[in-house]
Parts: structure tokens; C-alpha cells; sequence
């Protein structure tokens, strides 16, 4: 029988860097489902936003009317240039969201509500309108999971403003 080596076993060291490089392949091996989407939708928006209020300075520039146009079919919209979403946002809402943001009393039925889905920006030729004017609506953004949604909208009334909403059991204006 032999006898036991004092060198026999692991040391401390070597059991403390195994768990640590486990624990380091853990951490790298997590599924990025379990990551929010939130910030893709989010940065989504922003997008929108800036290219509405490009093509609404545009309009007032050219002096000539300007068309925002959705296909949700695609998960796009195109003025200049066509844009598609990134591949984990779509045009719609989570499931028992009521709508619009500034007055939430009916379940939400469709991810965009301009005629045609369409966004007009019109030139102005009046001093009270020098801010410029479109069409009004709103455009519902979430994730493939439904776990968020966003609002963009556009209302008539002084210099048509455009806000961006978040839904957190209840519409948060963000900007």
C-alpha cells in the first residue's frame, strides 16, 4: 500500500483558478436572449425621430412637401432612403396597451395610425406657422418578445410637436 505524498491533491491556488475560469466561461456562454432589447427599440426611435425632424426643417428649407412612408410588411420606412429596423424591433405594441400616449382610453390596434402610412411634412408661408406642420399620428415600436414599447408622435398643435413615449404600465414621456 502506498503511502500519502504531501504533493498529493490540488492546491488552493489551482481549485480557486479553475473556478474562476469556469465561472469566466459561464458568464461568456450566456444565451444573448436573455438580454433586454430595450435599447435596440429605443435607439430605433431616436433614428425615427431625427429623420422626422430632418425632413420637417427640409420641407420648411425646399419649400416643398416631403412623404415619411412606413411598410410594416418589411419592418422599414423610406423618405430619402430606405431604413429596416434592426432584426429585434417591429412596428407594434405589447399585448393590452392603450392608446395614444397623451390620452390612453382604447387597446391599441395598429403599430401606425397616418393615413396611408404615410407622414406628410409641409413647407409654411405664414409667420405663425414658421415652425412647420405634419400630418398627425403616432407609430407603436417594440421588441420580437413584446417585452417593450414605444411611441413616437405627432400632434397639430403649436409648431407640431413630436414626442417620444415609453410604455412602463403607463406612458412615460422621454423627449
Amino acid at each position: 500500500m502506498k503511502g500519502f505524498k504531501a504533493n498529493d491533491g490540488f492546491t488552493l491556488n489551482e481549485l480557486v483558478c479553475t473556478l474562476a475560469l469556469v465561472q469566466l466561461l459561464i458568464l461568456i456562454s450566456v444565451p444573448l436572449v436573455f438580454i433586454s432589447k430595450q435599447p435596440e427599440v429605443y435607439r430605433e426611435l431616436r433614428r425615427l425621430s431625427a429623420v422626422m425632424l430632418y425632413l420637417k426643417r427640409k420641407a420648411l428649407i425646399e419649400k416643398k412637401s416631403f412623404t415619411l412612408t412606413f411598410f410594416p410588411e418589411r419592418r422599414s420606412y423610406k423618405a430619402d432612403c430606405e431604413h429596416v429596423l434592426h432584426p429585434d424591433v417591429m412596428f407594434g405594441t405589447q399585448e393590452g396597451v392603450c392608446g395614444p400616449p397623451s390620452n390612453p382610453k382604447h387597446a391599441l390596434k395598429q403599430a401606425i395610425t397616418w393615413e396611408e402610412k404615410k407622414i406628410v411634412f409641409y413647407p409654411t408661408d405664414t409667420l405663425s406657422d414658421s415652425l412647420g406642420k405634419i400630418s398627425s399620428g403616432a407609430v407603436y415600436l417594440t421588441d420580437k418578445a413584446k417585452t417593450c414599447t414605444y411611441a413616437l408622435t405627432c400632434d397639430i398643435s403649436y409648431g407640431t410637436v413630436i414626442r417620444c413615449y415609453r410604455y412602463d404600465n403607463g406612458w412615460k414621456l422621454v423627449s
